[in-house]
């Protein structure tokens, strides 16, 4: 397969080697993938597009998603189970290779002059916060982050900093 690029936006579409993919909490799974060229070039915000496959199963539009995290040439995809594509994807296998074009998007743009940043997701909508979080941190900025999710079941914070939480039910952190 030939390595397309697009030299303005950095964008590159390679096929990539899975890592690992694990349930990470009910029903949202977090995936490990190689690409330095990918990595080396996305900022926090950005997404990449997936094709998914399975053998000869396969579906037709390519699902977005958001990166997650990088740690060094490993790209980290946090993802719900909603649909075939996902339920294909979770599926995966480390040495099982993924077809991906990325990074896509614009990226949150945090070079404003500022000493506190404030974050708030629910849910699945967290994905690109540990990201953000890192790149934060290493801008030595300050970060309050709230998050919510339905249950204690589908809480997921790792990387994330100074975390206020609350859940739907009730179950853990604030009611609401």
């Amino acid at each position: 397969m030939a390595i397309i690029e697009n030299v303005r936006s950095g964008m590159k579409h390679k096929l990539c080697r899975i890592e690992s993919c694990t349930e990470a909490a009910a029903n949202t799974f977090l995936m490990r993938f190689a690409s330095p060229e990918i990595a080396a070039s996305a900022k926090p915000g950005q997404f990449v597009n997936v094709l998914v496959s399975a053998g000869g199963e396969a579906t037709l539009l390519r699902r977005p998603f958001s990166i997650s995290r990088i740690a060094g040439d490993i790209i980290e995809l946090l993802f719900n189970v909603v649909g075939t594509g996902t339920g294909i994807l979770s599926r995966k296998q480390p040495g099982d290779t993924i077809d991906v074009i990325g990074p896509l998007g614009r990226n949150f743009g945090t070079d404003a002059d500022y000493d506190t940043a404030i974050i708030a997701a629910g849910g699945i909508g967290a994905a690109p916060f540990p990201f953000l979080t890192e790149d934060l941190r290493r801008r030595n900025k300050e970060i309050v982050t709230f998050v919510g999710f339905r249950n204690s079941g589908q809480i997921y914070t790792e990387h994330l900093a100074n975390i206020h939480l609350a859940t739907d039910d009730g179950s853990k952190g604030f009611h609401g």
